[in-house]
């Protein structure tokens, strides 16, 4: 009797329990707070490209002291930030179009534009700072170290943790080891990026020398030097790219990240070339034999010169009682544009017995650019918009711009009217859109420069 008065009680707190249940919903997952979207793009900002451009520097500076491995390294340490900041990157755009937010912190359309304003002026100093990392690996690969050159291109075409992991493998490769994540975030260890090994086959000889074959050649490491045109063979041999071949426990580093290969019939070593990656003719002698100190003439063919601290060098083809005068640049993009300074520098021949000669490379006066293309303000005609392009050199004024370029994605070209005898020009638009804009211009000790100015948004 009892239970049959609670029926309808029991039914009453079921139905009331299913009901609630139906209208219950998951918690919505965290949308990003516009306070942690500013903070991340500090990070990447001051922490990541903030490291690298340090690091870049610092390999300069090394690499203008001689010290190319060292140099080698520093770039490494910032080819690692670039791809933690690529990382980040990859994931931070969508982030801001989720933003969500309460009060002060609220994503309206305005602070969505704010937050896409301040990403994309990360972006492009993430952009210069990889170009920066462009002139420095493509230096370093003439000095015979390829490696943070074939790296950037891996982390190029690679993205999120794959990104970071072929730095790694770089690093491996390297013999160094790397610094990990400088923002405190997760740091991402092993290599390979998931696109397997980056060169292939890899022998030891019995010094403890490693050498991995490249698309290039045959790196050795250390010194992390390239024999270029050689390939791994059998039974730990190397096949130079005459067909000739060596044991790799006859070829050893030598001092200035140079290898050496020694017959072991005969038991003469040679030195490799790294311009030929071939064994010279001779010990030691070059194409055209041993030359005066006190030489006058063309360079001869086949000969490389290195400067007092066994870093190779470009000089010029003519030479007086053993001296010539030249200009030493150093650029701080790829293409050899964006010039950053010049020195003037008097070269002596301090031994010109063997091949490379030694050279004393004496510096003078020395001067520091800055160029930037600044935008004046616009001016409106009937279905035309134009404006004031001028060129500052950070300082010095002795340059002549030769010729201008500006142009948007699409390959449209605005009209450039230069204007004599100084570095101005006035572009005029009839199509809208963003244009980049470029001068090309050669100092007055004969420097060829190229400068990227700033982004033109031109509306008519």
């Amino acid at each position: 009797m009892h239970i049959r008065n609670l029926r309808p009680l029991l039914a009453a707190v079921l139905s009331l329990g299913l009901g609630s249940s139906l209208f219950a919903q998951p918690n919505p997952p965290q949308r990003p707070r516009v306070g942690d979207l500013r903070e991340e793009q500090r990070l990447i900002d001051n922490a990541y490209l903030g490291d690298a451009d340090f690091q870049i520097k610092r390999a300069r500076e090394r690499l203008g002291g001689g010290n190319n491995r060292l140099a080698q390294q520093s770039g490494l340490w910032a080819l690692e930030q670039v791809a933690y900041a690529k990382r980040r990157l990859e994931r931070h755009a969508p982030k801001i179009e989720e933003a969500g937010g309460l009060f002060t912190e609220r994503a309206t359309e305005s602070t969505r534009k704010e937050l896409r304003d301040s990403y994309a002026k990360v972006r492009e100093k993430y952009v210069n700072t990889e170009e920066r990392l462009d002139a420095l690996a493509e230096a370093l690969k003439k000095a015979g170290l390829p490696i943070l050159a074939e790296t950037l291109n891996n982390v190029r075409r690679l993205s999120g943790d794959d990104a970071v992991k072929a730095v790694n493998d770089g690093l491996r490769r390297a013999g160094e080891t790397g610094q990990g994540d400088k923002a405190g975030g997760e740091t991402i260890s092993g290599g390979t990026g998931g696109s397997g090994s980056a060169t292939g086959a890899e022998q030891t000889n019995a010094q403890g020398v490693r050498f991995q074959q490249t698309p290039d050649g045959v790196l050795v490491i250390p010194p992390g030097t390239l024999i270029a045109g050689a390939r791994l063979g059998p039974n730990g041999t190397i096949i130079f790219k005459d067909g000739t071949t060596a044991s790799i426990n006859d070829i050893r580093p030598g001092p200035g990240n140079t290898l050496t290969v020694t017959d072991s019939n005969t038991g003469t070593t040679k030195q490799i070339d790294p311009s030929t990656g071939l064994p010279q003719s001779r010990p030691g002698a070059g194409p055209a034999g041993p030359a005066s100190p006190a030489f006058s003439g063309s360079l001869p063919a086949g000969v490389t010169v290195v400067d007092q601290n066994g870093r190779r060098i470009t000089v010029g083809p003519d030479w007086r009682n053993g001296e010539q005068t030249g200009v030493t640049k150093d650029y701080i993009d790829v293409a050899g544009g964006m010039l950053d300074s010049e020195i003037k520098v008097v070269r002596r021949i301090i031994d010109a017995s063997s091949n490379p000669w030694k050279i004393q490379e004496t510096p003078g006066e020395r001067r520091n650019w800055n160029f930037s293309i600044r935008v004046g303000d616009e001016k409106k005609a009937s279905g035309s918009i134009s404006f004031l392009l001028t060129v500052d050199g950070g300082g010095p004024t002795g340059f002549t711009i030769r010729s201008w370029e500006v142009v948007d994605a699409s390959g449209s070209r605005a009209a450039v009217a230069p204007a004599a005898g100084r570095p101005e020009a006035v572009a005029t638009f009839t199509k809208g859109g963003k244009y980049d804009s470029f001068a090309v211009g050669e100092t007055d000790w004969g420097t060829p420069f190229r400068i990227k100015g700033p982004v033109i948004d031109a509306y008519p």
